[in-house]
């Protein structure tokens, strides 16, 4: 794939699949790659999806912390860029916290949302490519 912007579409839909399959490593491979692309590229319109996925792999990979702190973020990111948040999206991802062990309704879950919320733009996408490459490097 020649256009960054279709890399980006394709790595962050493959690692959704993946995810869904609970192959995990393969997941955490390719929202990996899209978070590198999006950074390189400056693309401010995938970022958002980025984090949400990411949250999502790292849940499944155990680092519940990590996801839901990063999950926190998304909604901000879309208000950042001036967009609306797909709630559909946001939804399913949230399923899939819930299912990786996430309480919504436990303390620790609010307290890690809110950090989250705090992020700012380029934060949130920093966070989740540091914790997507340590985790990659991780054996």
């Amino acid at each position: 794939l020649r256009s960054p912007y279709l890399r980006i579409l394709y790595e962050m839909n493959i690692s959704s699949v993946y995810a869904e399959q609970g192959r995990w490593d393969d997941a955490l491979r390719a929202i990996t790659t899209a978070t590198r692309i999006t950074r390189q590229s400056g693309n401010r319109h995938f970022a958002p999806g980025c984090v949400t996925e990411s949250a999502v792999i790292l849940a499944g990979l155990g680092d519940l912390a990590s996801g839901i702190r990063l999950f926190g973020a998304v909604r901000n990111m879309y208000k950042q860029i001036g967009e609306e948040a797909p709630q559909q999206d946001l939804a399913i991802s949230e399923r899939q916290l819930r299912r990786c062990g996430a309480n919504p309704d436990s303390e620790e879950y609010r307290q890690l949302y809110a950090e989250g919320e705090r992020l700012t733009f380029e934060a949130a996408l920093a966070e989740a490519a540091a914790a997507l490459e340590q985790r990659a490097s991780t054996p």
